[in-house]
């Protein structure tokens, strides 16, 4: 990848969790302790997500994940997770601000 005139070299390692909190919680140990990646992109849920980030905050290693949406990940205070897809309880505000600005626009709704 190239960034200004910098080219960087990334190389993908990657374990099947078997969609279990507790297997990818050994695994990004593994990952980290061992394989020496010094970058996650996250598991798919947010049970996955829970139960890696303990072990990546203890090795200061950033997580970026864009599926795992439950809250409780952003309040508990982790410094090296990072997500880019909105908490679970925003999923549904993009479509009541369409369905009031529709509804203001027909003469229908007071907010």
């Amino acid at each position: 990848m190239k960034i200004g005139d910098k080219c960087y070299h990334f190389k993908v390692t990657y374990y099947d969790d078997e969609s279990t909190p507790a297997r990818a919680a050994q695994l990004i140990e593994r990952l980290i302790s061992q394989d020496g990646i010094k970058f996650v992109l996250g598991p798919y849920s947010s049970p996955m997500t829970k139960a890696i980030l303990p072990v990546t905050e203890k090795y200061k290693t950033p997580v970026v994940q864009a599926e795992a949406a439950s809250r409780s990940l952003f309040t508990q205070g982790y410094k090296y997770h990072f997500g880019i897809i909105a908490t679970s309880e925003k999923y549904l505000t993009p479509v009541i601000d369409m369905a009031i600005e529709q509804a203001k626009k027909a003469g229908r709704a007071s907010v």
